[in-house]
């Protein structure tokens, strides 16, 4: 009797636990479909913001092809075309040639300028006592004879550092310096000369004289003589 209960018993616990593992095992599947439900990522823009973007995408680039175009139709009316610059430098040209003079015969030319050139040294005093007219421009002493500036050699040796040392022609009481600045602007005016306006007859200066003088046959020499003076009408 005891027996048969027990195997009663027996049977009820494993009939139980069976339909708690099948249980267990229908209610899985659901969790993990809701569990992949959760974890779906949600579109971040919602169509109407999508569209809005895409639009703009498309408006930027003809915006910028837009600003381009106005920039390049800006630089082409402010920049002057090549025949307006060459007519400009024609009638600055012409403007020179307006005031261009020569000089008068009695003047003293530049070759005789160069012979009367002092090329010898001397000491101070035998400078003061043979040319009353002695200055000291940038890094030498220069003597006035004959409307012309010469250097003085042996003046000073402090002071004996020329870029030229040949005669200078002048006019209107002006140093050496002085006229040789009103030729730079001069010639700067006339598209001759890109350098710096410093009074000194450097080679850049000596060149854009020499090119200026071949154009309007003058004697090449590049320097300041009578005739460059009064072709370029600062006499």
């Amino acid at each position: 009797m005891k027996k048969s209960n027990i195997r009663a018993l027996t049977f009820v616990l494993s009939t139980f636990l069976i339909s708690q593992v099948s249980s267990g095992q229908t209610n899985s599947p659901q969790s993990s479909q809701n569990s992949s439900d959760a974890k779906q990522p949600q579109p971040r823009n919602p169509p109407q913001k999508q569209k809005q973007q895409h639009r703009l995408r498309q408006q930027l680039p003809q915006q910028q092809i837009q600003v381009q175009q106005e920039q390049s139709l800006l630089q082409l009316s402010t920049s002057p075309s090549p025949q307006a610059a060459s007519q400009q430098q024609q009638k600055k040209q012409q403007a020179w040639i307006v005031h261009r003079s020569t000089p008068p015969p009695t003047l003293m030319s530049f070759e005789t300028a160069q012979q009367r050139c002092r090329r010898e040294r001397h000491p101070r005093d035998w400078w003061a006592q043979h040319y009353p007219i002695i200055v000291l421009v940038g890094g030498g002493y220069y003597y006035f004879d004959s409307g012309y500036w010469f250097p003085a050699l042996g003046y000073d040796a402090n002071y004996e550092s020329y870029d030229y040392d040949g005669p200078i022609y002048t006019y209107g009481n002006l140093l050496p310096d002085q006229v040789i600045l009103s030729v730079q602007r001069a010639l700067t005016d006339l598209g001759y000369f890109t350098g710096v306006l410093s009074g000194s007859l450097s080679p850049a200066t000596r060149s854009a004289i020499s090119a200026y003088q071949q154009d309007n046959g003058f004697v090449v020499n590049g320097v300041v003589d009578a005739p460059l003076i009064y072709a370029l009408g600062l006499q």
